[in-house]
């Protein structure tokens, strides 16, 4: 069954206890990023938008799926334009058109962001301070 949303938990990422990352279909604007969202406490937040490569290949795929009955599908179909345009508040875009491809840039995203220095802070003082402690010997 395909997914609309997907939040990773914190130990799936690598990011620590106080990150998620969220990953959503074009077609679930209730979820699009918004700038309160991004900053909701101290939890910090990676948006992957996840898009097929054309609205042709988007009906192709969800007519050959079988699971949707016409009027959702035509329902999806034309929600697509005015859900794309809420591309521009997530962090990332992914174009589906070959799902081995899609699915590398999607942990190249993820193994890129776990490596920002926002998410390595303890580390870095840890580091940090045993470089202080042997100058100072």
């Amino acid at each position: 069954m395909p997914f609309d949303f997907l939040a990773l938990k914190p130990s799936a990422t690598g990011f620590g206890e106080s990150s998620a990352v969220c990953i959503t279909t074009p077609f679930l604007s209730t979820v699009a990023p918004s700038i309160s969202a991004r900053s909701a406490g101290a939890i910090s937040f990676v948006f992957i938008y996840i898009v097929p490569p054309s609205l042709t290949e988007l009906s192709e795929r969800l007519h050959n799926r079988g699971t949707d009955a016409k009027e959702v599908i035509d329902k999806r179909l034309s929600l697509a334009c005015s859900e794309l345009a809420l591309a521009h508040r997530y962090d990332y875009i992914v174009v589906n058109d070959d799902l081995a491809e899609a699915s590398e840039k999607v942990a190249s995203i993820l193994r890129a962001e776990a490596c920002k220095i926002t998410r390595n802070k303890e580390q870095i003082q840890y580091i940090y301070k045993q470089y202080k402690e042997s100058k100072e010997k």
